[in-house]
């Protein structure tokens, strides 16, 4: 059986070679005939948004708050990609859950909903990323996501009645239907959309340069 860091080593040199020809290998024209097959609008209702809803390119990401790639992608292209674009209103950023690497998962996509419904998503969503454990390791428990959102300042009376309920249940079950539609086989999995609707699906931890050229192909 190969080792975490056989394994570990592997996908990153795939992801190296992914990103050298990630951008390469794009084929727009082909993208624009199939742009009615993304609904912004009903994505919206089942995301998370950051950022101007009239921005001219929008990125939506499907995630799993366990995905240790995802966390990197974050930190190392989340985060400046958010300061150096969606700050600046030329991007919307759509976070999709797609809660689907352990049991952990779901409930830990619901605590975000929570957080959101007390205006602090995208602090817990950070939170997380930040303080993330290995895969399935306990880091994700219920009562270590608790001390998340005391970290955060949320009311834990509310957060801990909007967790015992079901109410965004829902939300996470058609999240992950829309991961299913648009064939995301991985997180983090991103489309890319420009004001005229063309798009392009971009798979894995891909660096800012990535994202950067794809939106000077689509300005």
């Amino acid at each position: 059986m190969p080792t975490k860091i056989a394994i570990a080593s592997a996908v990153i040199v795939v992801g190296i070679v992914m990103s050298v020809y990630a951008v390469a290998g794009m084929d727009m024209e082909t993208k624009v005939a199939e742009a009615t097959k993304i609904d912004l609008d009903n994505i919206r209702q089942y995301s998370h948004s950051l950022g101007s809803p009239t921005a001219p390119i929008t990125i939506i990401e499907f995630g799993d708050f366990q995905c240790p790639f995802c966390s990197e992608w974050y930190k190392e292209t989340g985060m400046p990609l958010n300061e150096k674009y969606v700050e600046s209103g030329q991007v919307e950023l759509l976070f999709v859950d797609y809660p689907f690497l352990g049991d952990d998962s779901y409930p830990t996509a619901h605590a975000s909903y929570c957080a959101e419904q007390q205006g602090m998503y995208w602090e817990f969503h950070e939170t997380l990323y930040l303080n993330q454990g290995d895969t399935n390791d306990g880091w994700a428990s219920a009562e270590k996501i608790r001390d998340f959102a005391n970290q955060v300042n949320l009311d834990i009376e509310r957060y801990d009645e909007c967790m015992a309920s079901s109410e965004f249940n829902q939300k996470i079950d058609q999240s992950l239907e829309l991961g299913e539609r648009h064939e995301v086989n991985q997180t983090p999995t991103f489309i890319v959309v420009s004001g005229d609707g063309a798009y392009q699906k971009i798979e894995g931890k891909q660096p800012l340069v990535v994202f950067e050229e794809l939106m000077e192909k689509m300005s």
